[in-house]
């Protein structure tokens, strides 16, 4: 605690310190307070530029990694940057190797000087230095062009964390050019790897036509972390759809209205964080005619994306769970679902029928033999 307590104050004083670099250089010498030493004379910045460095080659792997990190803080000349970070690039210790790359990687103001250094480091025999520099390059975006045709090379070779790191950056790269790759893998043999590149879908792919209909298959998936995986990015597509406003507007048939509102106007009527009294007086009085669109908020998929509506499913177990008793005709339907193979719905369907009287150890010890034989169904 003390020594954090160091660190942070020579980052507030900053170059005010200078006067203190003899002896943090002395302390280096103790290993006790290497890697702390080296730490506050990065925090002093450029008047420490020259220990910083001489510790780049320091006996201790944990003091040159160190170093390695903290570089940029005591050095704004790229050149000389880059030529010293050439010997901790080539350490023979990898945690080393990784600092050195994380380090290059925060300098996305010069693609073109660390670009060839991150793609010679994608071929480092360590799996965490090349599955780092394989994310790094992402976060150059359009300014890594450079590097898509190294990352497309190794993004199917059989290193799970760089290729999985590799096809990410490529779509944030350039997505069209990387589109037909993470598809390709979306259909490969390999369970691990189509629900990768499902995840890789939602997060840096636009909502084209191409994207929904392979995610939509996915979730036919046998795999059912591929199935998980095509449904949240589904779900991520379909947020940002909604915040473009570009969802279809939901019709849930049946739905019964009270004094001008609709069930789920009055589902969303608050007094503060909780349902308003008036509303609960509202949906108890509505009783069994709100089950049909209970049923069909719980059970409603987006038109377009295939997927659930969290808020809709939220608002249907809110519903139920005030009926109570009442909610008991649906129990039947609840229960199809709790054993059915969408394991969020499940959950959902068993929160909702949760209030109505029913067992609670028996629907939960339901909901888990469940999920156990979806997982068995799948061979997983």
């Amino acid at each position: 605690m003390t020594q954090t307590l160091a660190i942070a104050g020579f980052e507030a004083l900053g170059t005010n310190c200078a006067s203190a670099v003899p002896q943090l250089v002395r302390l280096i010498g103790d290993t006790n307070h290497a890697g702390t030493a080296v730490m506050c004379l990065a925090g002093i910045g450029k008047p420490a530029v020259a220990p910083v460095c001489q510790a780049l080659t320091n006996p201790s792997p944990e003091v040159r990694g160190i170093a390695a990190s903290q570089l940029a803080r005591v050095t704004d000349d790229i050149e000389v940057y880059l030529a010293r970070l050439n010997g901790p690039l080539n350490d023979p210790n990898a945690r080393v190797r990784s600092a050195a790359v994380l380090a290059l990687g925060s300098q996305t103001h010069h693609p073109g000087a660390v670009i060839p250094l991150l793609v010679k480091a994608l071929q480092d025999p360590d799996q965490s230095v090349s599955h780092y520099a394989a994310g790094l390059l992402g976060n150059l975006g359009t300014n890594g062009m450079k590097a898509f045709d190294a990352l497309s090379d190794v993004a199917q070779s059989g290193n799970a964390p760089r290729d999985r790191d590799a096809m990410r950056s490529m779509v944030f790269i350039d997505p069209v050019r990387a589109l037909p790759i993470v598809l390709r893998c979306l259909r490969s043999s390999e369970a691990s790897q189509r629900a990768e590149a499902a995840r890789i879908l939602g997060t840096g792919s636009r909502a084209t036509p191409e994207v929904i209909v392979a995610l939509r298959g996915a979730l036919l998936d046998t795999g059912p972390g591929v199935r998980l995986a095509a449904t949240t990015s589904l779900v991520r597509l379909r947020q940002k759809a909604r915040e473009a406003g570009s969802v279809a507007l939901i019709i849930i048939p049946g739905e019964p209205s009270y004094s001008g509102k609709s069930l789920r106007e009055w589902l969303q009527t608050r007094d503060g964080v909780d349902l308003s009294v008036e509303a609960r007086v509202v949906l108890r009085q509505m009783g069994t005619n709100a089950i049909p669109a209970l049923l069909g908020m719980l059970t409603y998929r987006d038109p377009k994306f295939g997927v659930w509506d969290d808020d809709l499913c939220s608002q249907a177990v809110l519903g139920f769970n005030l009926l109570g008793k009442a909610g008991t005709p649906a129990f039947p339907k609840l229960k199809e679902l709790i054993v059915g193979r969408d394991a969020q719905l499940s959950l959902y369907a068993f929160q909702a029928a949760a209030n109505m009287g029913t067992n609670y150890n028996i629907l939960d010890q339901l909901r888990i033999q469940s999920e156990r034989d979806r997982t068995a169904a799948s061979g997983f």
